[in-house]
C-alpha cells in the first residue's frame, strides 16, 4: 500500500495506473539520470520526478 501512495504522490493518478505497455527511455535521458545519481546532489525521489522514471529499480538498473 505504501508503494501506491508514493507512486500517487510522485505522479498523481497516472502514477498508480498500470501502463498498457512498457515505457522506453531515450539514451540522453538515461545518461542524464545516471549523472545526477552519481553526483549524489539529488535524492532518488527527485531524480525519478525530474526524469519521469516510474520506479527506483529502473534507475538502479
Amino acid at each position: 500500500m505504501t508503494k501506491w501512495i508514493k507512486q500517487f504522490l510522485l505522479g498523481r493518478l497516472a502514477g498508480i495506473m498500470r501502463p498498457k505497455h512498457n515505457r522506453r527511455y531515450s539514451l540522453e535521458l538515461k545518461l542524464a539520470a545516471i549523472k545526477d545519481y552519481q553526483k549524489g546532489v539529488m535524492t532518488n525521489k527527485q531524480i525519478l520526478g525530474k526524469y519521469g522514471i516510474r520506479n527506483i529499480s529502473q534507475l538502479h538498473q
